[in-house]
């Protein structure tokens, strides 16, 4: 936890230093004293360490990709492809447990890494609230979704630049390593009302949607999750799980925040005209 508290304290003072004229030496030293840190954690971290790191290196991913094909992985649907592709490139080192964590480590902070700089002014702040909003925690727990984050962080790059192909393009790779980024691509029609009406429609509209997704029977939502392969958050014998729509509620928030964030660059956008 020290190393942690550490990172955290690293980041909050470099976020804060005003380095108008030595931007450079600022992103040089975030860099050194946060990415890096945080990356070594992230690939070096033991094997018990995060909720599901044991088993996507030993009990579970890894043996059951070694022991299927990649067409039969397709077709179960409980592996996403490209995770699958991950794991079975790794099953071809001596040590394919470490060599996930670390491929899946260099990956989540390298994309991380491109669109901080890309995206922001400062990126020790982008890390400061990475760290802050619990992602950097998840990483350690959530392999793929975090994956998944690292590459929808790139999409928003092109988000930025209204390269709107670009941007699905690079949500659909992302879905590769978990489906749930696809919610994403509703910024695209969330967007689109908010250019043609008023950002007050816009969050009716948002709003309502969020209510039918939470009210819809339990049925419906297990059917929907069921297909997509995931079977362990809804109420299945095999699993011994009863249900629950924090998995929903999560991606309800993530779609919100980039709400917020296309509020941010509208009102940014408007002040800049005047």
């Amino acid at each position: 936890m020290l190393y942690y508290y550490i990172i955290t304290f690293i980041s909050a003072s470099l976020a804060s230093w005003k380095a108008n004229r030595n931007k450079v030496a600022k992103g040089v030293l975030t860099l050194l004293l946060v990415v890096v840190p945080m990356a070594l954690l992230n690939m070096l971290r033991d094997y018990y360490v995060g909720a599901d790191t044991y088993m996507y290196t030993t009990s579970w991913a890894l043996p059951e990709i070694n022991d299927s094909t990649l067409s039969d992985i397709y077709q179960n649907g409980r592996w996403e492809i490209g995770f699958a592709i991950l794991c079975k490139m790794c099953l071809l080192t001596s040590n394919p447990r470490r060599c996930l964590l670390v491929i899946s480590g260099l990956m989540i902070f390298i994309f991380l890494t491109i669109a901080a700089f890309s995206v922001s002014d400062n990126p020790a702040l982008f890390f400061f609230l990475y760290i802050l909003s619990g992602e950097f925690y998840a990483s350690m727990n959530t392999m793929r979704q975090a994956i998944a984050i690292a590459i929808s962080a790139i999409a928003f790059i092109f988000f930025k630049r209204n390269n709107k192909l670009l941007y699905v393009i690079t949500i659909v790779v992302a879905s590769t390593f978990h489906k749930s980024v696809l919610v994403l691509l509703l910024l695209l029609v969330i967007g689109w009302l908010m250019k043609r009406k008023s950002i007050q429609l816009t969050a009716f509209f948002v709003v309502i949607m969020c209510v039918v997704m939470l009210v819809m029977p339990n049925s419906l939502y297990s059917q929907f999750l069921g297909a997509a392969g995931y079977d362990n958050y809804i109420n299945n014998d095999a699993y011994a799980t009863s249900g629950h729509v924090a998995p929903l509620l999560y991606l309800l928030c993530f779609l919100c925040w980039g709400w917020s964030w296309l509020i941010g660059n509208r009102r940014e956008g408007n002040e800049r005209e005047c």
